[in-house]
């Protein structure tokens, strides 16, 4: 079942998904559950209901399934998850036999809080669970656990199961929101900006590269005009306050490529069972 039938914005489109266990090798993904960042618009696809009764209806309804989430996820400028890299995203390249370059493509535009604490982002290396990240930042805790969703499943409790994975997309939705977040072991900051897609929290005004243009059109002034020593103090300072921030966008750009360029090696480790 899909909740909204309408195609998906091509915003950041939040994702959690829920299984029959941990093994993609063997268990099964039983719903998707995505909320796109901008709009509020909420997606669920319900592998796990579809499929009861595993006739031939059944299994036409899992490819539709799985062909219009491969269309929502290719058509999101971003995407974003806890812990997605490393279960969620090899999950569904096993589980749903995607093609890797698909897969792929995703990853590389997947911001996932949890994976940057680990590449050491913000910090030395840890981890968190997402619970303890909501009681640092104010957020409302998870509604249930992966465990208790794994007996929901195996008892036909598909609301239960809905509601449960809805609720861990809108946690993710909520912490995006706050932009700046406080980090659980104590380490530095989580600055969402330095991890997410260029255009998320861009502002309404012109950009770095508009700023700049406008720092190379700088008119020249003329001999014959009278030079005016505090118009030009205030000029300068400008553009001091104009390179300043564009060299601290060019650094969030290094930390974006070094974030991703990790990120895509783990898709040399989908066989070996991160």
């Amino acid at each position: 079942m899909i909740i909204n039938t309408t195609p998906a914005a091509p915003g950041m489109l939040a994702f959690d998904i829920e299984t029959t266990g941990l093994d993609r090798h063997r268990c099964k993904v039983t719903v998707v559950c995505t909320e796109d960042f901008r709009t509020g618009e909420k997606r669920a696809y319900e592998f796990g209901r579809v499929s009861q009764g595993g006739d031939e209806p059944a299994l036409q309804a899992l490819v539709d399934l799985t062909e219009q989430l491969v269309q929502a996820f290719d058509a999101a400028e971003s995407l974003c998850a806890f812990n997605g890299v490393r279960f969620d995203l090899p999950f569904l390249y096993r589980a749903l036999h995607l093609p890797e370059a698909t897969v792929a493509a995703w990853m590389v535009k997947t911001t996932d809080i949890l994976e940057a604490c680990r590449l050491q982002v913000f910090g030395p290396r840890h981890t968190f669970g997402l619970n303890l990240l909501c009681q640092h930042n104010g957020v409302p805790m998870k509604s249930s656990s992966g465990c208790e969703a794994v007996r929901m499943a195996a008892q036909g409790r598909w609301q239960e199961l809905l509601d449960y994975c809805a609720d861990d997309v809108r946690i993710l939705c909520d912490l995006y929101r706050r932009k700046q977040l406080r980090n659980p072991r104590g380490f530095q900051p989580i600055e969402l900006s330095r991890i997410a897609h260029d255009n998320l929290y861009a502002p309404d005004g012109p950009g770095p590269s508009d700023r700049c243009a406008g720092v190379r059109e700088a008119p020249v002034a003329r001999e014959e005009d009278a030079p005016n020593v505090e118009a030009l103090k205030a000029e300068c300072a400008q553009l001091k306050l104009q390179l300043h921030d564009a060299r601290q966008q060019l650094q969030a750009q290094k930390s974006k490529l070094e974030v991703y360029e990790s990120i895509c090696t783990c898709l040399d480790a989908f066989d070996a069972g991160l």
